[in-house]
């Protein structure tokens, strides 16, 4: 029974490991971590970076004297995080950006969203790879 429970142990660890330093990149996570999350912890995570950015532009819109409103381009409007969770998604498909920072993805995701042509999406992604790749 103890070599059972060893046994199972040993392999529960084993197959949930994963070195921590496959999910970062530059102190940041990446593909590799979002890759196994759920749809909820992507989500909150994909909010998470929403409000930060929304914080940030609190705080920088109160230090120049402005009424603390963000840019309304951070949020554009009839996309909900779902949208942003699956351009996330379709952005580690491909494999050479599984490197890249989530947050690095969130920024792409929402450039596409905005409009951006596929030239600059491409030339961002590429340069994403680049800084992830050092």
């Amino acid at each position: 029974m103890k070599t059972l429970l060893a046994l199972l142990a040993w392999c529960v660890t084993t197959c949930l490991a994963q070195p921590t330093s496959m999910n970062i990149t530059n102190g940041m996570n990446n593909g590799y971590l979002w890759e196994g999350g759920g749809s909820v912890e992507k989500g909150l995570y994909a909010t998470g970076i929403g409000d930060g950015v929304f914080l940030a532009s609190v705080v920088a819109a109160s230090k120049t004297g402005g009424a603390g409103t963000p840019d309304a381009s951070l949020y554009p409007k009839g996309f909900l995080v779902t949208d942003i969770v699956q351009g996330i998604d379709a952005f580690y498909r491909d494999r050479t950006n599984i490197k890249v920072p989530i947050l690095f993805s969130y920024l792409y995701v929402m450039t596409k969203i905005k409009g951006a042509s596929q030239q600059e999406l491409d030339a961002m992604a590429a340069r994403f790879r680049r800084q992830s790749n050092q």
